[in-house]
């Protein structure tokens, strides 16, 4: 994980692994630090070790609700500048959160809602977000070409955990093409190359399932 201890830091806790991922790869477009807790002693882990400047939660959670991890949150002094985002399944109004998203609004909602807690030197120019996006795009543009061109490894090596070292040299040789195409700025702070591998993975591993 590459952590930028200078920018602000979020961290995530859903059950929904999908929207998840989406949450994180709209923050890591930003620039910004995700963390993604597991459970409630990583979450409240990363609480104490990072300090984040936003907490972002499922309504219901393993073990405990989101409304309760808020009310710790706002007991404990050290925490007071941290704000928290619940995710609701329903449109609601919940008495002290800071913000409250309907979980099929994220996409549309998410970024807007976070920009008034975060410091404008760290809102990234609308130039410099075009320059991410573009180089996610290539990423997943090159790993379809992987997949494309490899059908039978790359499907024998999602289902048996195997896809990193059965494409091996397509995996770098892709990644190489990357890395000439892209800025290194982008190269240095971001993952969307092995990000594009690992939706690739996930994708195929969730359509699987019964």
């Amino acid at each position: 994980m590459k952590v930028d201890c200078a920018r602000p830091h979020f961290i995530i806790w859903t059950r929904e692994d999908a929207l998840r991922d989406v949450i994180s790869s709209l923050l890591g477009d930003e620039g910004f630090n995700t963390l993604n807790a597991h459970d409630k002693y990583e979450m409240f882990r990363f609480l104490e070790e990072f300090q984040p400047a936003v907490v972002i939660l499922d309504e219901g959670l393993p073990q405990i609700l989101g409304f309760e991890v808020y009310e710790i949150i706002r007991r404990v002094d050290r925490f007071k500048d941290t704000n928290v985002i619940l995710l609701s399944s329903l449109p609601q109004y919940v008495p002290g959160i800071d913000e409250c998203i309907e979980k099929d609004q994220v996409e549309r909602l998410l970024l807007s809602k976070i920009r008034r807690f975060i410091p404008d030197e760290f809102v990234m120019p609308e130039s410099e977000r075009q320059m991410h996006e573009e180089a996610r795009r290539f990423a997943k543009i090159i790993v379809s070409d992987i997949v494309l061109y490899n059908q039978d490894k790359a499907g024998r090596g999602t289902k048996d955990g195997t896809f990193y070292e059965i494409l091996k040299d397509e995996i770098e040789e892709g990644r190489r093409f990357y890395s000439s195409k892209i800025p290194a700025t982008i190269i240095t702070t971001t993952n969307y190359f092995d990000e594009a591998i690992q939706k690739f993975i996930h994708r195929v591993y969730s359509e699987s399932q019964p």
